[in-house]
């Protein structure tokens, strides 16, 4: 059963969700990509792969939706800026722009 903050997203702003006992990932899709909007994984279960393994899922969801590429945004105020940045970068995201504070990456959705 999805949280109730799962449900709230998706019923206000069509946000959709996947969750698991380890973390979750958020996701809409855009015009032109998916857009990631949060990736979480609970400290104890972090540099085992579980987050892209995350991206991965949603970004099926990109692919059946005809979606090239999938974008992020990490926001340089946020605690853990530097982590996520770093943990982007590994899973093949690529910074396209910064500006007002936040590094917009990209990746390139795989086809199977």
């Amino acid at each position: 059963m999805k949280s109730l903050w799962a449900q709230y997203s998706e019923e206000l702003r069509g946000t959709q969700f996947i969750e698991k006992d380890y973390g979750f990932i958020s996701w809409s899709i855009m015009e032109e990509c998916i857009y990631l909007e949060d990736i979480y994984v609970i400290p104890s279960r972090r540099k085992e792969g579980l987050a892209l393994s995350l991206v991965e899922e949603a970004e099926e969801y990109g692919r059946k939706a005809g979606k090239p590429f999938s974008m992020a945004v990490i926001q340089l105020a946020n605690n853990g800026h530097v982590e996520s940045l770093k943990a982007h970068l590994a899973a093949g995201f690529t910074p396209f722009m910064v500006e007002h504070g936040k590094i917009w990456l990209k990746r390139s959705i795989k086809e199977k």
